[in-house]
C-alpha cells in the first residue's frame, strides 16, 4: 500500500487513473479508504492506494507529462486540453 496526498479537483477516479492507469481500481481504493468511489475529495486529504498498477504506460505518461488529473476542478477543459497535447488520446489510452 502507498500513501498519496489528493490535489485540489481530484477525485477517486482521478486518483486510479493518476495511480494505477485505471479506473478500474477505484473500488480497491474506495475500500482501502472506508470511502465511495463518489466521496468529495478534500486537497491535502492522504489516501490509501494499492501497491499494484494496471496500466503502466498510463501512469508513465501521466509522470512524463506532469499530468495530475483533477476532472471535478472548474478548469476541467483545461485538463482535457492536456491530455490531447501530451498525445494521450493519439495513443488510444483513452478511446
Amino acid at each position: 500500500m502507498r500513501l498519496i496526498k489528493v490535489l485540489s479537483g481530484q477525485t477517486v477516479f482521478d486518483i486510479a487513473l493518476q495511480e494505477l492507469g485505471s479506473a478500474v481500481g477505484v473500488l480497491d481504493i474506495a475500500l482501502l479508504n472506508g470511502i465511495s468511489i463518489t466521496e468529495t475529495l478534500t486537497p491535502g486529504q492522504t489516501l490509501n492506494v494499492p501497491d499494484y498498477v494496471l496500466e503502466k504506460n498510463v501512469v508513465a505518461d501521466f509522470k512524463k507529462n506532469g499530468i495530475r488529473p483533477a476532472t471535478a476542478d472548474s478548469d476541467s477543459e483545461i485538463y482535457t486540453q492536456k491530455l490531447f497535447q501530451a498525445g494521450l488520446f493519439q495513443a488510444g489510452l483513452f478511446e
